[in-house]
């Protein structure tokens, strides 16, 4: 149906004569109108119904209605393409009754339009006769004709029709009805409404709209809403009234016999406005006056200026449009009238308070009375005949919530109970939902139902956050402790959407009974979330679950409960496992007291309560912000001591000692017991967070409720899914609720923890390095109360201002509450015995008039604990509900009686304290006691604990508050401090009293409350609540849910009586019909064949998989197969298949679901896992028939691996790239590695490893296709025919006969298969044709294939540059491009096309273009990082390089020096070429370059030797210019003899690097780049330092001396310096002239580069100066040049800040090389490239610092563990204590860590020998003792560390932290199994010795054993405190 007025207008225009007498017209469809509002237009039918009776009613009585003839019809020219309209001139008037008054036409008039004038409806039946209706859309206004009536008027047809003026034909005007109410309200249902007035309705107003029996009363009330919404006012009547006290204006509207009664109100918005307030709708005037007078009472206390305000008109033309003023004016409602009218002493009276506004109960208030804003979806919902338990309408908010609710950041909601904190958050979570509708079904221009309901129509979809763009999922969480608060708030969310929406999806809060059941559809993995699962209404314990689900591994895998499950059941068994593991293995406070309380030591126990400790442990020690920094998520024993300094701990120091203790036997006991609290679950997935980066969705925004039952560490992991941290976080609570038992906390602490570990890591997330403060939400309070009345918040109001007092850092500073309700004050209750009081108001309990009496079921009588509760329950039975205060957090009653709270209070008389308090305030007179004790934080500790459960009591009622006490002198403190506040009242309880006390409730109110009872799992008074209300069903499943509890709770103490319990609890729930409790009972009893019948038969398809679980477990496995197949659970089925052996079938459930697995969420469903375990099917189906011989069988297993495989390689080329996983290193095995690893992930080299596979499958295939021979002998084992679908089959056991068991495979090209006749299946095939047609066809699938590949990894390569700064990842990248594209050029097998080959070539190119600046960048210490490292090695890297330099061979004849230097380079850094290319390379070089010679010597081919008459002295004067031409021409002194290998071949590449230098500089051809040049300096330089024995270089210059791999040992020169002099000098000199000449420098750079040269130079500049530093550590050259550019701004602008500040401290140590080399080991650490001092047998430990890495190249180590040695790791062992030492947090350790067991560990120290070469047989078996004696001396030298704080010790504290590096090393190499610890042995000796050479240079015996005997003194002293205490 079409939507606006033309539709309705349409539609009824349409009516045929039998249409309008057809009462049944739309009965069928009004009778089906949904219980809840199906969409806008629900209630079209019963609108169109009603106006198709009116117009019945007219033609019934056509005789006397208003008719007139028509004089002149035209049709109108057309409006907007507006059709079926026509101008009308009429004659006058008339009726048949001449006594009725001539009618005046007015638009929305219907009539009908004849060739006659009807008398009768059987008129319009006749013969020939012709008619329509016609509705009236514009009335002409001419001022010559009379007022009365006019002449011309526009109507609208239901047709076309042609009009004929002069026919003689007369056309008669007969009148109906008007529509226009009817047409008002279709279009505000429809979403037209055009309002000037906003219009609010109460609760009230609408119960009495909803009593209205008659559609058209109905009607005729939303018609007057809807014109007054428009600016309509009657002009006739008088309809305001002039209240009597408040000169406020009342206004009564009648409708029929009602009044609807309004006044006009303010609303604060943009600015304030007027609107009309509907308040009800009343059938009288003495409602009316009652009414009235209520309203004057709450109006006299409104300001002069707002009545004023209200009473203001403003017209626009006939139309009274709302005033509105701007926000400056500062319009305040109510008068402040506290400072006026005093209190009186009176308790009680209505008069006492003169800041309360209205006098009534609470559910009766009007002024706490939702009101809702008329809108369409409103409309809509009032004229619908349902009742509206399954909508909620958006009501109004207050001006202090809808300040929250469009607050756009982060936000912090504090308020005290029932002051409407989780009403804020609901309606800001509905707010972002609307406006992502709104922004994605476009619609911004179209006023929003929901948005306006709230009075947030002004900000709708102003928001700043991206998840609000159109075509997006907006991901919301809610999040809270309780199941019941987050169903509830799940419903009311729901409930409004089904408003706005129009559908209803909820579920019964009757039906709502665990978190099972309530999370079922939610995955427990935040990973992928299907887009309507959001958003999210999830319990903290779930997100738990999802967090952890979401990471690789779960937290529950170390436990044996959950590990014992069958391989590859963990992710199925999940939830069923999980959910028994955690209600036997999770320690609550519950479990807590009474499982470990009892085993502590008395003494301990004596002074401390169970509960304090708990929340100490849980908030504190394990969960407070500064326990999450910890490394372990631990505090250590002096942190948690010395809290009771920091924070005004009401524990003292000695009592934190103790709860230590106590958490330490705590923490042993539960790991003896195989048991875990939430803290660790918490803190494991904190730790898990910091390795593994969250792979979950993404969440926008993020609600949590009840944020006070959370400990900081908890709250700290929302960080982790949303980084919204802007807008997208709101926190909502009351810390003085936080009774929770283990949590502790003020809402200050969380706006620390999130500006900390929120805005702070967020910030450096995305590398902001803003130091200005974060800017962060202040704390919104709310302070209005709709829960209770002033007389219970004041009271309230008072506890918190001794909270305030004793403990002002315990609890958040808050305005006191308020409410505008007056109620009675609390009672405090004087009775002689307790068997009278409740004898007396318990009374009789029978039933009253079909009520109940006695305490009623909205009544409660709260205790302090479960034994009061018990000893109440024994006593009075159940006449009353009986309730902890623990168990009625988040219940409210109308009615509460606290009974003896303060006589069993553990405080005893510590309550006197409040008298020091009273005092202080003046509270004091002579009748109360003059001494009492003075407040003690360590004695009175307990008290804000007591105080914060006094506060839950208390608010805990609406209206009545009882108080009991039957001690008074405990009580008497407390009593005496309201008493003089005038707070309470004193009753003794008499018949009276106890009379109104007793309220009566209905069975429906005892069911009502029971289900809420069962919903906070108070299963025992819930079974009271349903006896007393005759529900058997909820009594029986009460009592059945109580079982299960008690036997959870015995499962571990007493399995058998458990067991007992949970069969007697599945035996009620299937016979109450409750089936998928009762099979979850028999699943915990392990009866899983029972629990899977009940799951399949009696559950229905919501719990297949629970079934198919059931039967797996019970090892049916067929059944289960079947099960999980009906669900289309792959996995789950493939695998029961696997289990069971159950092939045949197993393959047929792959086919299926290979052909009906379209959906993209039904393959999500089957998990990652899918392709593993079909695949591991497929091997154990193939395993199974070859052993069977079943060769046709078999022959369908191979095809489908194969297929497979090819499946997994094309799932990874359609992948979206940003799906792709970059890994930061080399695969693990590079020849064999496991397809296991690449089948769960998509990444780049499981791209190229499907490839692979796949490739050599299809090269075996085709080489075994070639080598088929007629002669062969009988085998029945070839695979690969039967992956082709071809059985060879021996004729009279000679000649094969090859058959296609597939009659249409794709491969049989060029077989007319129609010639062949059918065997079965089989078609025979010639084996020529076999072979050529499957060798082409696979041929040509391979090439194909592969350039898809070659296209994808190109994509990816480019994906890389764009999106990572990873070297690598494009390197690896360029490698598998080069790989598979040179393949496929040089395969046999391929018969390629030009096209393709060029296509080939390309990809060729794109790598050797692209790879050398990979891994020769510019920036050089990229290339020298341990990936890379490892990279180059590999011979695919070596393999592209020599095709790099056979690609320079091949583009010229001649070789160009640059070119020869970046081949040298190339080689250099790449490894010796093979004899072909070498010989390749050689023929293109210049036989007389210098180059040549290099090269030749370089790879080693040919004998080479020093020129004759050698002489390395250079003469003096000589330049490095004519030294080096002399040099190239022959010797310049004398002769020599020959010289090794290796000094020959230093000085060809001496001659090819200075020929290339000097053509370059003095010619400015700059061929070679200044990178490669520098290159081959580093080069060089490292050479010639090796030959002194040892070599002082750089990290990067080292390594690439390792990656060409020398053959033969070192040769030494005595002195290398004097040897070398002329190459060196020329070093040097080409180092000053590269630094100082700028100018040529920047020429060189911009010939060689199109990038920015700034970048280009200042790398350059900082290679120059390594290289110098290197010179002058290695030779002692260069140290003016240096001290020289240090002075030059140019130069060391380009530096390194932190580098070039250390370097700046060498100019003042001039006199030793050896001190030089720390500084600049310093310097080079800061720079990234540290200084490596590499021996090859020369004693170097001078220069050894710890700032440098130290190699001993002759200890015979490997290069894996050289690459270890040079990027060492943060080394982290485990103590024999389970204590964590890393090289970080042993930096940070104190003296409280100096061992316990305490004896002279210096002496092990000094006794510690280093591995020898000669034991190290041996070693591993003394490798414990070793690493005991390490552990020990860490701690040592760890407590000693902290004591070296003067400056003269800074040096000996370097140096210490340096050995404790080491000695965690030695700890990590020794801790290993024997084959390991033999590995490590090259890195054991080497660490040995140089912690013995630090011992004995730096520590002993006069630096360290001082600070050892002051320890160990001090640890004495301390044991000897504790034992005399």
């Amino acid at each position: 149906m079409m939507e606006g007025s033309e539709s309705f207008t349409d539609t009824v225009l349409s009516w045929s004569l039998e249409d309008i007498c057809n009462e049944n017209l739309y009965k069928h469809q009004v009778e089906k109108i949904p219980e809840s509002v199906q969409q806008f237009g629900a209630c079209s039918y019963p609108l169109l119904d009603e106006t198709r009776a009116q117009l019945q009613s007219s033609m019934e009585s056509m005789h006397s209605p208003p008719f007139c003839q028509v004089n002149a019809i035209q049709e109108s020219k057309p409006y907007e393409g507006e059709t079926k309209l026509y101008d009308m001139e009429i004659d006058g008037w008339g009726n048949s009754d001449s006594g009725m008054e001539l009618h005046k036409p007015i638009q929305g008039d219907v009539f009908v339009l004849a060739d006659a004038k009807l008398e009768t409806i059987s008129d319009l039946r006749k013969l020939g006769r012709w008619w329509l209706l016609v509705i009236v859309t514009e009335v002409s206004t001419d001022k010559k004709e009379d007022d009365r009536y006019s002449l011309s008027l526009k109507v609208r047809a239901p047709k076309e029709f042609e009009v004929n003026n002069d026919n003689g034909t007369s056309l008669f005007l007969v009148f109906l009805a008007n529509i226009t109410p009817n047409l008002r309200i279709w279009n505000a249902m429809h979403m037209c409404i055009s309002s000037r007035w906003k219009v609010l309705f109460g609760d009230n107003f609408m119960k009495s709209f909803k009593n209205l029996k008659s559609f058209q009363k109905k009607m005729s009330v939303l018609d007057l809403l809807l014109k007054l919404s428009s600016g309509w006012r009657p002009k006739k009547r008088n309809v305001d009234t002039i209240c009597k006290s408040s000169s406020m204006t009342l206004k009564q509207f009648k409708v029929d016999d009602l009044y609807i009664v309004l006044t006009i109100d303010i609303e604060k918005d943009s600015k304030y406005m007027q609107v009309l307030r509907m308040w009800d709708l009343l059938p009288g005037l003495l409602d009316i006056q009652k009414l009235a007078d209520r309203l004057d009472c709450i109006f006299s206390r409104y300001t002069n200026l707002f009545v004023n305000l209200s009473r203001e008109k403003c017209l626009e033309g006939h139309l009274e449009v709302p005033a509105s003023w701007p926000l400056s004016l500062d319009v305040v409602r109510y008068k402040d009238l506290s400072s006026t009218e005093s209190m009186s002493n009176s308790v009680g009276d209505s008069s006492a308070n003169g800041s309360c506004v209205e006098n009534s109960k609470v559910n009766e208030s009007l002024l706490l009375m939702k009101f809702y804003s008329l809108s369409s979806g409103v409309v809509n919902f009032l004229l619908s005949d349902r009742e509206d338990s399954k909508v909620d309408l958006p009501f109004e908010v207050t001006d202090q919530e809808r300040e929250v609710v469009l607050y756009d950041k982060s936000t912090f909601i504090l308020g005290r109970s029932g002051t409407g904190k989780t009403t804020v958050l609901t309606t800001k979570f509905y707010q972002k939902e609307q406006q992502h509708r709104m922004v994605d079904e476009g619609f911004y221009d179209v006023e929003s139902n929901a948005v306006e309901h709230a009075g947030l129509h002004n900000k709708a979809g102003q928001s700043s956050s991206s998840a609000l763009n159109k075509g997006t999922v907006l991901r919301q969480l809610f999040v809270t402790v309780s199941p019941k608060l987050c169903f509830a708030v799940k419903q009311h969310f729901l409930r409004l959407k089904s408003f706005a929406s129009g559908r209803s999806s909820l579920v019964d809060m009757d039906d709502f009974d665990d978190e099972e059941a309530q999370f079922r559809g939610i995955p427990d993995s935040f990973c992928d979330i299907p887009p309507k699962c959001y958003p999210l209404f999830v319990t903290f314990h779930k997100f738990l679950m999802m967090l952890d689900g979401s990471m690789s591994n779960s937290y529950f895998e170390r436990f044996p409960d959950i590990t014992k499950l069958p391989q590859g059941r963990q992710r199925i068994s999940r939830a069923n496992v999980l959910q028994t593991f955690l209600t036997t293995k999770e320690v609550t406070y519950a479990r807590f007291s009474s499982s470990y309380w009892p085993h502590f030591d008395v003494q301990w126990t004596k002074k401390l309560d169970a509960s304090r400790v708990f929340t100490e442990i849980i908030s504190h020690i394990k969960g407070g912000l500064r326990a999450l920094e910890a490394g372990d998520g631990k505090l250590s024993q002096l942190d948690y001591v010395q809290m009771s300094e920091g924070r005004a701990s009401s524990l003292s120091q000695q009592k934190r000692e103790i709860i230590y203790d106590i958490f330490q036997v705590y923490e042993k006991m539960k790991m003896r017991n195989g048991e875990f609290d939430i803290a660790d679950f918490v803190n494991d997935i904190h730790r898990r967070l910091k390795c593994e980066k969250y792979k979950g969705d993404e969440i926008d925004f993020v609600y949590i409720d009840e944020v006070q039952d959370l400990a900081m560490s908890q709250i700290a992991l929302f960080k982790h899914i949303c980084s919204n941290v802007e807008e997208g976080f709101v926190f909502s609570g009351d810390t003085a609720q936080t009774i929770a038992r283990g949590i502790d906390f003020r809402f200050q602490d969380i706006r620390h923890l999130f500006y900390k570990k929120f805005v702070l890591e967020s910030r450096n997330k995305k590398h902001d390095n803003r130091k200005e403060k974060g800017q962060i939400s202040n704390i919104f309070h709310l302070t209005q109360n709709f829960r209770s009345h002033d007389g219970i918040l004041k009271l309230l109001q008072s506890i918190v201002e001794l909270i305030y007092h004793f403990f002002p850092l315990c609890i958040d500073v808050l305005e006191p509450e308020t409410s505008m309700i007056y109620g009675e004050a609390p009672i405090l209750l004087y009775s002689g015995d307790d068997e009278k009081l409740f004898k007396k108001i318990l009374g009789s309990s029978g039933i009253i008039a079909g009520n109940m009496g006695g305490f009623g079921a909205d009544q409660v009588i709260l205790v302090r604990d479960d034994c009061s509760q018990e000893e109440i329950s024994n006593s009075i039975g159940k006449q009353a509900l009986v309730l902890t205060i623990m168990e009625c957090k988040g219940l409210e009653f109308e009615d509460v009686l606290l009974y003896k709270f303060f006589g069993s209070s553990p405080l005893k008389n510590q309550w006197r304290v409040l008298y020091e308090f009273m005092q202080e305030q003046n509270l004091l007179d002579s009748t109360l006691p003059e001494h009492f004790p003075s407040f003690d934080d360590a004695k009175h500790s307990m008290l804000c604990s007591e105080l914060k459960q006094l506060y839950v009591a208390v608010s805990r009622t609406r209206q009545r508050l009882w108080i009991y006490e039957n001690v008074e002198e405990l009580s008497n403190p407390i009593f005496d401090y309201w008493k003089r506040q005038h707070l309470v009242q004193l009753r003794e309880l008499d018949d009276s009293i106890a009379q109104i006390m007793q309220v009566a409730s209905t069975s429906g109110d005892w069911r009502s409350r029971g289900i809420k009872l069962y919903h906070e799992h108070n299963y025992k008074m819930a079974r009271m609540c349903f006896h007393k209300a005759g529900d058997t069903f909820w009594e029986r499943r009460s009592e059945a849910a109580e079982l299960k509890v008690k036997a959870d709770h015995m499962r571990t103490s007493s399995p058998g009586e458990a067991n007992a319990f949970l069969r007697k609890a599945a035996s009620i729930f299937e016979a109450i019909g409750l089936f998928v409790p009762s099979a979850r009972c028999f699943y915990d009893l392990g009866e899983y064949e029972r629990a899977g019948t009940i799951y399949l038969y009696k559950c229905g398809e919501l719990e297949l998989e629970n079934a198919g679980e059931c039967f797996y477990l019970a090892e049916n496995y067929v059944l289960a197969a079947d099960v999980y197949a009906r669900g289309n659970f792959f996995f789950q089925s493939i695998s029961s298949c696997l289990r069971g052996n159950i092939f045949h079938r197993g393959l047929e459930y792959i086919k299926y679901w290979r052909q009906h697995a379209r959906d993209e969420y039904d393959l999500a469903r089957q998990g990652d896992e899918t392709h593993e375990m079909e695949l591991e099917f497929l091997e154990h189906c193939a395993f199974h028939y070859y052993e069977g011989k079943d060769d046709r069988s078999r022959m369908k297993v191979l095809r489908d691996e194969m297929l497979s495989t090819q499946k997994f390689l094309n799932a990874q080329i359609s992948s979206r790239t940003s799906k792709y996983v970059w890994e930061e290193k080399l695969p693990g095995d590079l020849k064999r590695p496991s397809n296991k690893k690449y089948e769960k992930q998509v990444s780049i080299d499981s791209l190229v490893y499907f490839w692979n596979s796949w490739k050599d499958t299809v090269v075996h295939l085709i080489e075994y296709l070639g080598s088929i021979d007629v002669n062969d002998y009988i085998s029945h084992g070839d695979f690969f025919l039967n992956y082709l679908g071809v059985w060879r089959h021996f004729h009279d056991g000679l000649n094969p006969l090859y058959l296609s068991l597939i009659y249409d495979i794709d491969w049989v090209r060029s077989i007319d298969k129609r010639s062949f006749p059918r065997n079965e299946e089989s078609v025979p095939i010639d084996v020529h044709r076999l072979v050529l047609d499957a060798q082409s066809y696979w041929s040509s699938e391979m090439l194909s294939l592969g350039i898809k590949v070659l296209e994808k990894l190109e994509v990816l390569y480019n994906f890389a540059i764009n999106n990572s700064d990873s070297v690598f990842c494009q390197s690896w990248s360029l490698i598998h491009i080069y790989e598979v594209a040179i393949y496929l050029l040089e395969s046999k097998f391929l018969k390629m096309t030009h096209y393709h080959a060029e296509t080939l070539h390309i990809f060729v190119t794109l790598s050797t273009e692209n790879f050398v600046s990979y891994i020769f960048p510019l920036d050089w210490m990229r290339s020298s990082r341990e990936d890379m490292i490892s990279l180059r090695q590999i011979d695919s890297c070596k393999c592209l390089l020599n095709q790099v330099i056979v690609e320079y061979i091949s583009s010229t004849n001649r070789l160009s020096s640059g070119q020869m230097g970046c081949i040298a380079m190339i080689i250099l850094g790449s490894g010796k070429l093979d004899n072909e290319l070498y010989e390749k390379l050689i023929k293109n070089l210049d036989c007389n370059s210098p180059w040549k010679k290099f090269i030749e010597d370089l790879c080693d081919n040919i004998q080479s030797e020093l020129p004759e008459g050698y002489n390395s002295e250079r003469p003096k004067n000589a330049t490095v210019l004519e030294y080096s031409v002399a040099s190239e021409r022959g010797p310049l002194l004398g002769n020599i003899s020959q010289e090794p290998r290796e000094v020959s071949l230093l000085w060809k590449f001496h001659g090819a690097l200075f020929g290339t230098y000097s053509q370059n500089w003095s010619l400015h051809c700059y061929n070679i780049t200044p990178d490669c040049f520098l290159y081959l300096v580093d080069c060089l330089l490292i050479r010639i330092c090796c030959f002194q024995g040892y070599a002082i270089t750089t990290r990067s210059c080292f390594i690439e001396r390792l990656i060409y791999k020398e053959e033969h040992n070192q040769v030494i020169v005595d002195d290398v310096r004097i040897s070398f002099e002329c190459i060196l000098q020329f070093l040097t000199d080409v180092v000053r002239e590269f630094l100082f000449n700028k100018t040529d420098m920047i020429k060189w750079i911009k010939k060689c580069t199109n990038d920015s040269w700034k970048m280009y130079y200042s790398l350059l500049m900082q290679r120059l100066v390594f290289v110098l530093c290197l010179l002058y550590l290695n030779f002692g050259m260069g140290f003016d040049i240096l001290l020289d550019l240090l002075r030059r701004k140019y130069i060391t602008d380009q530096l390194p800040k932190e580098f070039c500040y250390v370097l700046r401290g060498i100019a003042s140590l001039r006199d030793s090389v050896s001190r030089h080399v720390v500084v600049l080991a310093r310097a080079f650490k800061k720079s990234g490239n540290p200084l490596v001092v590499a021996s090859f047998g020369i004693d170097c430990s001078r220069f050894f610092c710890s700032d440098a890495i130290i190699i001993n190249m002759k200890a015979n180590i490997c290069m894996a563990e050289i690459v270890r040695s040079l990027f060492p790791k943060h080394s982290m062992i485990h103590s024999s204590q389970g204590q964590t030492y890393t090289t970080e947090n042993l930096r940070h350790w104190s003296r409280n860590n100096f061992p316990v067991d305490f004896d002279p560990l210096w002496e092990i120290f000094k006794g510690f020998k280093p591995a020898k070469e000669r034991d190290q047989c041996n070693i591993f078996s003394d490798a414990s003792t070793i690493k005991l004696d390490v552990e020990k001396i860490i701690r040592l030298l760890a407590a000693a560390w902290s004591g070296l704080d003067d400056k003269e010790e800074q040096k000996l504290s370097r140096e210490v932290l340096s050995m404790l590096d080491e000695l965690v090393q030695l700890y990590a190499a020794l801790d290993g199994s024997e084959r390991e610890v033999g590995n490590n042995m090259a890195t054991v000796a080497e660490l040995s010795r140089r912690l013995q050479w630090r011992s004995q240079r730096f520590f002993w015996p006069e630096k360290i054993q001082p600070i050892f005997t002051e320890l160990y003194m001090e640890h004495n002293t301390k044991l000897a405190r504790k034992a005399h205490a």
